[in-house]
């Protein structure tokens, strides 16, 4: 069994965070998982972080809200689109490591009737398991903090969900 702990909302945790400019506004982002691409299952090519929405400063959460069509599918990177066409970022990512941020609101529910590669991102990982690290096998996003949801755990970054009891993958009906 998987001894996930959900994060309790007012405390404060150690989280990563980096420097960048994202939809426009330059400031400082917790971020969750590790810089990686998507290219393989997703189709996203750029090297990226996930915005971490639970430690996301009110004003922050409410902009990105604005910009976004869901907070957890808002990403950093050092690409933007600027007029129409994608180009190297005047502002490039720093990795600032970890900062002490308060938790201000629950992990939001991920998207996955919008995640249309989940099928095959599920095929490519049904043989694997969770293990007392917590950690996802696709990209090695730390699952502690996350809320149990059905006996299961999403992961946040492109929402596999990991059975509690046995460390499995559940696969979408």
């Amino acid at each position: 069994m998987l001894a996930i702990t959900e994060y309790e909302i007012g405390r404060s945790y150690k989280v990563r965070c980096v420097r960048a400019q994202v939809c426009g506004r330059r400031t400082i982002w917790p971020v969750m998982g590790p810089w990686h691409e998507d290219k393989e299952f997703i189709g996203f090519n750029d090297h990226h972080f996930h915005i971490d929405p639970r430690f996301l400063s009110d004003g922050d959460f409410e902009f990105l809200a604005l910009k976004s069509h869901g907070i957890l599918g808002v990403v950093v990177t050092d690409i933007e689109e600027t007029r129409g066409y994608y180009q190297r970022s005047a502002y490039p990512v720093v990795d600032l490591g970890l900062r002490i941020r308060r938790c201000r609101r629950p992990m939001l529910e991920y998207p996955r009737a919008r995640a249309h590669w989940i099928r095959s991102l599920e095929a490519a990982f049904e043989s694997a398991e969770v293990r007392e690290s917590l950690i996802c096998p696709h990209r090695g996003a730390p699952l502690q903090g996350l809320p149990v949801r059905e006996g299961c755990v999403t992961c946040p970054l492109h929402g596999l969900r990991w059975d509690c009891e046995t460390g499995r993958l559940r696969k979408s009906q």
